[in-house]
């Protein structure tokens, strides 16, 4: 077991030798999440990061019930702000791992006339970056499996429903 600790310590040291490339990047992001996103190096540490996204998304599920497929779709806006490690795989391409919560408002499920309900949940991520040498952009590609609730009122019922959230998406941002 002690060996195990030793490699992981050694592992852990030697990504974090390479520092990040930029200190803050903004750019749009496209796939399952569609908007902002940032992404900012915190605490003077160079492999710890936050990225945060502001965008708006397609939430489709489907359900069995009696022999019968009864599927829905619906449209989100979410603030996902999440906690990353990011580490060097080469010079350029680097790996991140994280998680975070995401929180927003989703079209109401019993009520399609405008009515909105609420959304929260808690996600994974990972993914790849790459740094375009001599410029000031990086583009990626990350998953994001969660788990989520959706709550609302509807003509004074209450309800809930949770559900699998997972979004796929690329990402192109300008460094600075």
């Amino acid at each position: 077991m002690k060996k195990f600790y030793v490699v992981l310590a050694s592992v852990l040291c030697l990504a974090s030798l390479n520092a990040a490339e930029y200190k803050h990047s903004i750019g749009a992001e496209v796939g399952g999440l569609n908007g902002v996103s940032y992404k900012g190096f915190i605490f003077s540490n160079p492999n710890l990061a936050l990225q945060a996204d502001l965008a708006v998304g397609v939430f489709a599920s489907g359900f069995v019930q009696g022999g019968y497929y009864s599927g829905f779709s619906a449209w989100d806006f979410t603030a996902n702000p999440n906690l990353v490690y990011q580490g060097d795989i080469a010079k350029g391409f680097s790996w991140f791992a994280g998680g975070g919560v995401n929180l927003g408002m989703m079209n109401g499920l019993k009520d399609r006339r405008g009515h909105v309900d609420g959304k929260f949940g808690i996600n994974a991520l990972a993914g790849v970056e790459y740094k375009i040498a001599n410029a000031p952009v990086t583009v990626g590609i990350d998953f994001r499996p969660g788990y989520g609730l959706w709550f609302g009122n509807y003509r004074d019922v209450s309800y809930n429903y949770s559900f699998f959230d997972w979004k796929l998406a690329a990402s192109v941002r300008y460094c600075f």
